[in-house]
């Protein structure tokens, strides 16, 4: 088997949902995965370095970033390296792959594509300008059409994806399972962390801490805190906010400079991540009312609640707003919400965490994977 990234580079989350589904995949079907990714070409040698560390079974080559709509020139290139990699089945990361995957079909190379969709891409691009790229914009619709329609199976990370697929591409439901971005594997063997985390922010035993652990991308809502934070903090005593972002990102936010002394700032490597969540209480996941949220399933869902964390979650995110009120998972907060915070308990943290272990790993898949195996 293949699995097939374009574009992609290493990050907490490729390691979570690409290196850490390969090896999933691997243990699954009793064979070695093959991972074919495609990097920006001025990083190639970096990104190879990297990926080689972290999966051996990889094959990494260069591609052109501001030439996305020339994406099938690919296709020679990969057909060669597939006479080599043998392979049925061919598991594609996002539309581009897809349709290279299609396209392989075709010439026989590969029997099976199964199009691992990460959202809704095409919306992605009105919404936010992800690629930055005009020249693919008239194309994307198309290749997103062909991806869900003629793909033989299909991965979907929420159930409000495959209902957008239904309502605007008319796809048919039956073949497709919905896996959303589990948790990775240091989220999943660690043990809650001491105090000695918090103190390192000046924040005290007895205080609140909100964390907001992620990008500042379009998608990510990140300048529609400003309002949210401020309430948050004129609500609540003792309440502080831990920023797992870029420093120039966070002091942007207007808010930021009237409350300096609630608030510490760090940028820290994936596998330390969870140290610092550990030791929170809430866990922000603030989006703004867009198709794109609408259908996403964030990574930092299921690490938040592996940390022990209630989450503070806006409405409308993929599947995880429903599952917060119907499993006790934290807050749903609208524009006008009150906001009363308290610190959680130990069996609280217990509980949050016992719940992400049970439900948001990739074992906790397991017969979904299985099927698109079959």
């Amino acid at each position: 088997m293949v699995y097939l990234t374009f574009g992609d580079m290493y990050s907490g989350v490729y390691q979570s949902q690409v290196i850490e589904v390969c090896e999933y995949l691997s243990e699954l079907s009793n064979k070695k995965v093959r991972l074919i990714a495609f990097v920006p070409y001025p990083f190639l040698l970096q990104q190879k370095t990297i990926l080689r560390k972290k999966y051996s079974r990889v094959l990494v080559f260069p591609m052109l970033p501001a030439h996305l709509h020339r994406w099938k020139l690919y296709i020679p290139f990969l057909a060669l390296i597939l006479l080599f990699v043998s392979s049925k089945k061919i598991f594609c990361r996002g539309i581009f792959t897809s349709n290279m995957g299609l396209l392989l079909r075709k010439f026989h190379l590969v029997q099976n594509v199964v199009f691992d969709a990460r959202g809704a891409q095409k919306e992605e691009e009105k919404e936010y300008n992800v690629t930055g790229d005009q020249k693919i914009n008239n194309q994307i619709e198309t290749l997103e059409i062909k991806a869900i329609n003629d793909s033989d199976y299909r991965i979907s990370v929420s159930r409000q994806l495959v209902q957008y697929w239904e309502n605007e591409y008319d796809y048919q439901k039956g073949k497709e399972v919905i896996i959303p971005c589990t948790l990775a594997e240091s989220f999943t063997e660690k043990t809650t962390n001491s105090f000695d985390v918090r103190k390192k922010y000046g924040f005290g035993e007895n205080d609140i801490v909100l964390v907001y652990s992620g990008s500042s991308e379009g998608w990510q809502s990140f300048a529609l805190l400003n309002d949210w934070l401020n309430r948050i903090l004129a609500e609540n005593d003792n309440v502080k906010i831990i920023f797992l972002a870029k420093k120039e990102a966070v002091e942007n936010l207007i808010f930021y400079e009237n409350n300096t002394s609630k608030i510490a700032i760090d940028w820290v490597k994936p596998e330390e991540v969870f140290d610092v969540l550990s030791v929170c209480d809430y866990g922000i996941l603030h989006r703004e009312k867009s198709v794109t949220n609408q259908v996403a399933s964030p990574t930092k869902f299921a690490e938040y609640l592996a940390s022990g964390l209630n989450v503070l979650i806006s409405p409308g995110i993929g599947d995880y707003t429903e599952m917060v009120v119907n499993e006790n998972l934290g807050s749903v907060l609208s524009d006008d919400s009150i906001i009363t915070l308290e610190k959680l308990s130990p069996q609280r943290k217990k509980e949050l965490r016992n719940f992400a272990l049970e439900n948001l790993t990739k074992k906790s898949f397991k017969k979904q994977y299985r099927t698109v195996l079959q």
